[in-house]
């Protein structure tokens, strides 16, 4: 494999694959590990969305139209991010100030544009982080942590350091609103079907990802099938188009935590502060795992810092990786 570095722009996270197109929903927001390290720039910078167009060459990303949602000017934040392509369907995680909130659009690719459908605030969604899509109405979606660092910033950070089993995975359906707490682990991050009937939920306190049989049963129900230890906190899951899940995150958390503090100064600090500020650096992990090939670590250097999230295009033989407060992506080739 060979990578290379793209430095341009500003900071991004990869939220989803767009099925048969070459493209990938990106957002950026003003504040990242919302709920778990309360790291938080000005609520008055907003959020956005970007459609990023791969395969073309020379390609930038470039913002979607929020169309129909006068929030994104006001108070938008988006974290988790997820995208069901038969309905065209656009699933958001909106951090607002107002309080956390669910929003739905649909996704006019070709036209780089949203169209808001609606906003679901539901109290069993207070601490969402990632979500993956069963289909139209059916989501799974965890909940990092109990303790919200906004209201209650020292009980968040205990509850990230000493991991109990404290945020959860559910089931959530938009149509009902009906939900199921299906299973409760230390600090629960990514969600990912590695098929229709498998679910990957990582554990960043745990430094593990859970694989679950998730049959339709009614009510809905989790059996854990196999635990995977990884080298470093697990952060966001991808699964690609030959069905391995990839697995993306932090070696050195307390770098993490601190290249994430020094962003600010970094970018805008004078001398020494400036200086000291920028040469910090913070690891990046990538690996695999299938269930008969076990885990295999791709990737793991300073050169990328605070990875959170992997994808790759089998097809294409290109991967993505963005980082929490890092600039830019880092893109290798296969």
């Amino acid at each position: 494999m060979s990578y290379h570095l793209s430095r341009s722009g500003t900071l991004y996270h990869i939220g989803c694959h767009l099925g048969r197109f070459s493209y990938h929903i990106i957002h950026t927001s003003y504040k990242h590990l919302t709920s778990s390290q309360g790291i938080y720039r000005n609520p008055e910078h907003q959020g956005q969305l970007y459609l990023y167009d791969y395969a073309s060459t020379g390609s930038v990303p470039e913002p979607l139209q929020l169309l129909d949602f006068p929030v994104a000017q006001t108070d938008f934040h988006p974290l988790g991010i997820e995208y069901h392509s038969e309905s065209k369907t656009l699933y958001v995680i909106n951090h607002a100030q107002a309080g956390t909130r669910l929003e739905l659009f649909r996704l006019w690719p070709k036209d780089h544009a949203a169209t808001h459908l609606k906003t679901i605030i539901h109290p069993q969604i207070h601490s969402p982080n990632s979500l993956a899509v069963i289909d139209e109405h059916s989501l799974y979606i965890t909940n990092d942590h109990f303790f919200l660092s906004r209201f209650h910033p020292w009980l968040a950070q205990l509850e990230t350091w000493l991991g109990p089993s404290s945020g959860n995975v559910i089931h959530f359906n938009t149509e009902t609103n009906s939900t199921t707490v299906l299973d409760r682990i230390a600090f629960t991050n990514g969600v990912a079907l590695i098929n229709s009937k498998t679910l990957a939920v990582a554990s960043s306190s745990n430094l593990k990802v859970y694989v679950y049989h998730a049959p339709n049963d009614d009510p809905p129900k989790l059996y854990l099938k196999h635990t995977i230890a990884v080298p470093f906190l697990p952060d966001n899951l991808s699964v690609d188009s030959n069905g391995k899940l990839l697995i993306s995150g932090h070696p050195h958390p307390f770098s993490m935590v601190a290249y994430a503090k020094s962003r600010d100064a970094c970018r805008s600090g004078v001398g020494a502060e400036k200086q000291k500020a920028c040469a910090l650096k913070a690891a990046t992990g990538v690996a695999e795992w299938t269930e008969s090939e076990g885990l295999k670590v791709l990737w793991m250097s300073e050169e990328f810092a605070t990875g959170s999230t992997a994808v790759r295009d089998v097809g294409k033989g290109v991967g993505i990786v963005s980082g929490l407060y890092d600039k830019g992506l880092l893109v290798w080739k296969e």
